[in-house]
């Protein structure tokens, strides 16, 4: 493919009945300095069925590439090594980027060049069909400052809403160990080693349905607290970012409690706020936390721990 100034990379497993929204809305982006690389990780569907049409209609702009199922940090480092653009955007499969997204990325890197990380405000579109802007915060000057607020969970970003510069990526790569969480690592270590800025623009739908990954509790089983150690490497991060790992170790296990909590899991999900509690004490005047956490015991004493499939 000839060079161009953004690669857009979606990576995708068993996605196919959503791929034709994620593509119409990429394909259907104005200009000429954009090309779209779609990694099946190992589908089983008919996902390559599904990418036929789009490929034949836009040959030349598309591309689409195979692999064994490897997870969707193996997927993104793929779309990295495969494509040539200056400027790298990841584009989850069931998410549909807004029509005015790399017009709103141009209009930035055209002033403020010297950025090598930009996101911008997302919509959550929930399966009632009610929508929920989420605003990125104005990023200190502070690298350590912008690190904390987005390891206490202050911020969040999602993939396809950001634009990352290619040469971010000959220091930095997806962990391809994790298979759940692994944006944190990669986010993260953007936000404390490289300049990161934010646009007020919404650029990226993001649909919230039970198949997610991130809600799938296989892979947070797969996952551990691999991603602690993978985001708080000492080979990367300044000693100073080292103090506030526990901080985001609470959160995490935190997160891993919410999840196995909906899912019903009682037993394991105590575990997780028990674990939660030592690791930062002050995290049992959350009281949100803790009311689930009073449920969670009532129902697990009264009831006892469901099996799980």
């Amino acid at each position: 493919m000839a060079n161009t100034k953004f690669s857009i990379i979606i990576p995708t497993y068993n996605y196919a009945h959503f791929l034709p929204r994620a593509l119409d809305s990429i394909l259907g982006q104005q200009g000429n300095d954009y090309d779209v690389t779609i990694i099946n990780d190992g589908s089983t569907d008919d996902t390559e069925a599904v990418v036929q049409p789009f490929l034949q209609q836009h040959h030349g702009k598309l591309n689409y590439i195979y692999q064994e199922n490897r997870g969707p940090s193996a997927a993104r480092n793929r779309g990295v090594a495969e494509t040539t653009g200056q400027y790298m955007i990841f584009v989850d499969a069931d998410d549909r980027l807004l029509e005015n997204a790399l017009a709103v990325f141009r209009t930035y890197l055209a002033a403020c060049p010297e950025s090598d990380m930009v996101f911008g405000a997302y919509y959550s579109v929930y399966e009632s069909g009610h929508k929920k802007l989420r605003k990125p915060p104005i990023l200190s000057r502070n690298a350590f400052i912008n690190f904390k607020k987005y390891i206490q969970g202050k911020f969040v970003i999602s993939n396809g809403s950001m634009v990352i510069r290619r040469s971010i990526f000959d220091r930095l790569q997806y962990p391809e160990a994790a298979r759940n969480n692994e944006h944190y690592v990669m986010d993260g270590q953007m936000l404390a080693l490289f300049q990161c800025a934010t646009v007020p623009e919404p650029v990226l739908e993001v649909y919230t349905h039970d198949s997610r990954l991130r809600q799938d509790i296989k892979s947070i089983e797969q996952a551990g607290l691999s991603i602690v150690d993978l985001l708080f490497n000492r080979a990367l991060l300044p000693d100073k970012f080292m103090s506030l790992r526990n901080i985001f170790l609470s959160r995490l296990l935190l997160s891993r409690f919410r999840s196995y909590f909906q899912a019903g899991l009682y037993g394991q999900a105590n575990d997780f706020y028990i674990q939660a509690i030592k690791a930062r004490p002050m995290n049992i005047s959350r009281i949100s936390y803790l009311r689930k956490f009073l449920k969670s015991s009532w129902r697990y004493f009264s009831k006892g721990q469901p099996v799980k499939d």
